[in-house]
């Protein structure tokens, strides 16, 4: 009788493996932890163009979509004030557009990173405003290189 002629059955291949060599059940898949939460004041899902942008800026700084924490102003369903994003964010929070809260902000504040209760925090014009001004995106990747440490990498 040759190798290629041995018969395996049901009760003899489970006496041989009756434990598997990696169980998939137990195993939890790892939650990725996040690095910045992303507020956008327009959608960008409205917008290819928009979306494509902050595709393209996720991507520069070397950020998975499962690295961010992305809250689009447009599309949640309750109203939701900068303090309870300031108590939900990772260390870091970008806002694309005017910022919601009490606090008057404006333009003045764009492309300058502030500390609020103990978030590094980045306000930026709108990703349509981003999109059409080469100046404004140069500006930008110059804040988010040192936002994101992306020099000394």
């Amino acid at each position: 009788m040759s190798l290629n002629d041995i018969k395996l059955n049901g009760p003899l291949l489970t006496e041989m493996y009756g434990k598997y060599l990696i169980d998939n059940s137990q195993s939890e898949q790892k939650e990725i932890p996040k690095k910045v939460m992303v507020v956008l004041h327009e959608s960008a899902q409205n917008s290819g163009d928009n979306q494509q942008l902050l595709t393209s800026i996720l991507s520069a700084c070397n950020l998975s979509k499962d690295e961010i924490e992305l809250i689009d102003l447009n599309k949640v369903e309750k109203e939701i004030n900068l303090e309870q994003m300031l108590e939900n964010a990772p260390g870091k929070l970008i806002f694309f557009g005017l910022m919601p809260g009490k606090i008057e902000w404006d333009a003045s504040s764009y492309f300058k990173e502030f500390t609020i209760t103990g978030k590094i925090v980045l306000q930026a014009p709108a990703l349509s405003e981003i999109a059409e001004d080469k100046q404004l995106k140069m500006k930008l990747w110059s804040c988010l290189r040192i936002f994101f440490n992306l020099d000394k990498a």
